[in-house]
């Protein structure tokens, strides 16, 4: 008996190893393909972090109210392990001390973007910790679920494409998912499925951890209470009948056990918290005040550069916008797993309402009805393994309902936001595709297949005396997870192009809504490199600090920088559009219609969906792109262009002055310094007003313009 159980002990550990390069194979390569809008600033950050720490500055660990905590530590890992590797190199040979890792830091290139040598060993630290999630995720779930539905969650879970996606980046999202989907399985472990302290111990690790990642994951706190609650209906409810002349003691006793799991769940969390982000130590108040004004703000403010749902620019693109994402994000197999999950939970369900329902015919009272239906939902009368699995199952269902209702609550809405309930959908996904076995499994054995629900084999004779269904098993095994990789694999290595095609996949997605954070912007720019002369050539962007990185030339903004430049693009050799940037119509509509209207040069199509396109700038400036209210063109020779004027009565000054805008555009790179000389005159050339000096408040001389460049330049005439 023994060795059978280190035979199983064994095999479990195979399991685990299998799972783990599972995820890790997709994860590791490529690290340094493309880079997303928002990397950037979690590498500056993470310099700030580590640079605050070797100092002993801790209340500047603070960067933002994210926070972002675990990302920083990972950063802060993938930096020092730079820094040695660096080194380590014989031609840049050193000791390493604190002296040359100040230096180090202070020479990481964050602005105006990062080095694409940084990406991988910054981002690495992610994707060792998302894939050891994966085998976590298996431990617990075959402690819940049993032995299948756990391997089954864990095939699926390292090829769900939006969680790998994630994982490949240094971000919050993914860290956070990581941490609440073990905070939440370990709790359910420590709650009906043994190993009390142990359980409750690692929950409150993981939470403290999601915590430090992003603010949503505060959901946690009120849920876990909701699950101490479930727990105090179970343990009253369930009771044995006898117990119940006893019942103060019984409801007495149950109260403190769950309040007890809350408080030192809590505990334990808040100790983390504390622990791991050293601006606590020193500002505890204001590093709370921030993270709490940051996740409100997130949730009472759309996104200042809007969104996109439904085929229109939006600000809150509603309720439907996360369950539309959700069946986007998923691969065919998850979402027939998760439906199959649902029907058969409602169908349980329903049996309950219609028992509670019969139960009226013979006791009318409703409260007893009630009762009888929460002791039926509670597993009142089964057996423990199958009352835990249903508690579990329940609970599993709430998070995911209650935390895309959670998420809805606020205005600011991406995909990625719900990326924490993906590792439960992949959970349900795998018992709704294990029901949905048993009838082959039926249909290919002479007896009676055990249900995903029953109780595991208690020996190893019982393990081996169905081989066919030991085989049958292994191999549907294998197709799930032959068609997961054949769902994923093929977008290496951009799986954020993944949209699932059982719901219109790549033709559909652009359509529906916001597509594109960054991948593709990296082929634009090879394709760039390739000309003659790359290193010379300006190009302009929305995304131009993820151009920068990949691209020989120089990359500059899309959008106004102020009245000093109104269009940055005019001064470009070539504009590149990106899909997002199109959908939202940034950074105006009128910009957009007009650059889209012309003939690209080049497009990045990626797995049927053009995410980015080059256009050669235009030389002509169109009357609806000029944000003057009066369009009125003039020419000054072949050096400068008048566009057009505002006059605004509202803001005419007290004393009688006039405010004029002028919008000029310099057509060519000039050496003359010119003066602008106006004369406010009425019907009959009376002169009312004069003032003259050069644009832009007298402060920039024409022979400093670049050619292309488009100036507000603002008068006042007394």
């Amino acid at each position: 008996m023994n060795g059978c159980r280190l035979d199983r002990k064994a095999k479990q550990w195979i399991v685990a190893l299998a799972l783990f390069l599972l995820a890790l194979g997709p994860r590791a390569f490529g690290l340094d393909v493309f880079i997303t809008p928002d990397e950037r600033r979690w590498i500056e950050r993470s310099v700030q972090f580590f640079s605050a720490l070797s100092v002993g500055d801790f209340a500047d660990t603070f960067q933002t109210g994210h926070p972002g905590v675990t990302t920083k530590w990972t950063g802060t890992l993938g930096l020092l392990v730079k820094y040695l590797i660096g080194a380590t190199v014989p031609s840049q040979a050193r000791q390493p001390s604190l002296a040359g890792l100040w230096a180090f830091l202070e020479a990481v290139p964050v602005r105006p973007s990062v080095s694409v040598d940084y990406l991988p060993v910054m981002r690495f630290p992610t994707v060792l910790l998302t894939s050891a999630c994966v085998v976590a995720v298996y431990f617990m779930v075959r402690r819940i679920f049993g032995d299948r539905v756990a391997l089954l969650s864990g095939v699926l879970l390292a090829l769900d494409p939006l969680y790998l996606s994630h994982s490949r980046v240094i971000h919050h999202d993914a860290l956070a998912t990581t941490f609440m989907t073990l905070a939440v399985l370990s709790f359910l472990i420590c709650a009906w499925h043994g190993r009390w302290r142990t359980f409750l111990v690692i929950s409150g690790l993981a939470a403290g951890l999601s915590f430090l990642s992003k603010g949503p994951a505060l959901f946690l706190a009120p849920f876990v209470g909701l699950l101490c609650g479930i727990g105090y209906l179970a343990q009253v409810e369930t009771c044995p009948e006898p117990c119940r002349r006893d019942w103060r003691k019984i409801e007495r006793g149950a109260l403190v056990r769950w309040v007890s799991a809350w408080s030192g769940w809590a505990a334990v969390a808040l100790l983390i918290f504390f622990l791991l982000w050293p601006v606590m130590w020193v500002e505890p108040v204001s590093a709370i005040q921030g993270l709490l004004d940051k996740a409100i703000g997130y949730a009472g403010e759309a996104h200042t550069e809007g969104n996109f749902f439904l085929g229109r620019a939006v600000d809150d693109p509603g309720p439907l916008f996360y369950p539309v994402t959700l069946l986007f994000r998923t691969t065919p197999l998850t979402l027939l797993g998760l439906v199959v999950a649902f029907c058969f939970w409602i169908r349980g369900c329903w049996s309950v309402i219609c028992h509670s329902l019969s139960l009226r015919v013979t006791n009318p009272s409703a409260t007893f009805a009630l009762m009888r239906s929460i002791d039926l939902l509670l597993g009142k009368g089964e057996e423990k393994e199958t009352r835990s699995r249903k508690l579990s199952l329940l609970s599993l269902w709430a998070y995911l309902f209650s935390f895309v209702l959670f998420m809805t609550l606020g205005d600011k809405k991406f995909d990625r936001y719900i990326l924490p309930i993906y590792p439960v959908v992949e959970i349900l996904a795998a018992l709704g595709l294990c029901q949905l076995f048993e009838p082959l499994r039926r249909l290919g054995n002479s007896f009676q297949a055990r249900s995903v629900f029953a109780r595991r084999e208690s020996s190893c004779s019982q393990g081996h005396s169905q081989p066919s269904q030991g085989w049958a098993w292994a191999l549907g095994l294998t197709v799930v997870a032959l068609l997961q990789a054949g769902f994923v694999l093929p977008h290496y290595p951009y799986y954020l192009t993944y949209y699932n095609p059982l719901v219109g996949g790549s033709w559909l997605a652009p359509k529906t809504y916001y597509v594109g954070w960054g991948e593709g912007l990296d082929q634009m720019a090879r394709y760039l490199n390739q000309k003659s002369g790359a290193a010379q050539l300006k190009v302009s962007s929305w995304y131009h600090r993820e151009f920068i990185p990949f691209f020989l030339g120089s990359a500059d903004r899309l959008d106004a920088k102020g009245d000093a430049d109104l269009m940055p693009w005019h001064t470009a050799d070539y504009v590149v559009f990106y899909l997002n940037q199109v959908q939202r119509d940034n950074p105006s509509q009128a910009l957009v219609s007009y650059i889209r209207s012309l003939e690209p040069e080049h497009v990045v199509h990626l797995k049927g969906i053009d995410y980015a396109w080059l256009y050669r700038t235009p030389e002509h400036i169109p009357d609806e792109v000029v944000p003057a209210q009066h369009v009125q063109r003039a020419w000054f020779g072949d050096d400068l262009a008048l566009l057009g004027y505002d006059v605004d009565a509202s803001q005419v000054p007290l004393d009688g002055g006039l405010r004029l805008n002028l919008y000029w555009e310099g057509l060519r790179e000039m050496e003359a310094d010119y003066r602008v000389f106006l004369d406010l005159v009425n019907g009959v050339y009376h002169v009312w007003g004069k003032q003259d000096g050069r644009p832009y408040w007298d402060g920039y001389p024409t022979n400093q313009w670049p050619k292309g460049l488009v100036l507000k330049d603002v008068r006042e005439i007394e």
